[in-house]
């Protein structure tokens, strides 16, 4: 390309970037709007990996989630057995940066009272045969 293309091709470029360096909001102030950007920025909780302390190995506490993932605002529902009959608490945790942290406690629900439901074959098919669990 000579000289001669290559100024008119920056001359017509060089007001684009002009209007758009004038137009646009500095990128800090675009990103303390977005929900996401201010979120990650909460300080987190490293509560959500599960520990040599928890083990499910008598059998005590089982359930199924009617969603893997949901958005803010939406519901999920939870069926959940215990044997025996116990209440139980349950941690609401959403997974980010979190300055390394890898997630951030959402909502602790509980003491809820706890059943034993009837036995369920392990196959997701079937998650439906157990009452869901309010809280």
């Amino acid at each position: 390309m000579g000289h001669f293309w290559k100024r008119i091709a920056l001359s017509a470029v060089m007001p684009a970037l002009l209007v758009t360096t004038l137009i646009l909001p500095p990128a800090t102030a675009a990103a303390a709007s977005n929900p996401i950007v201010v979120e990650n920025q909460q300080p987190g909780s490293t509560g959500w990996q599960i520990g040599a302390t928890s083990n499910d190995s008598t059998g005590q506490i089982k359930g199924y989630a009617s969603a893997t993932s949901v958005l803010q605002g939406q519901s999920i529902s939870l069926s959940v057995t215990v044997n025996p009959a116990q209440n139980y608490t349950i941690d609401f945790y959403r997974i980010g940066w979190y300055g390394g942290a890898g997630g951030r406690l959402r909502l602790h629900a509980g003491p809820l009272g706890g059943v034993t439901q009837p036995a369920c074959p392990q196959d997701e098919r079937y998650k439906d045969l157990w009452e869901q669990s309010v809280f």
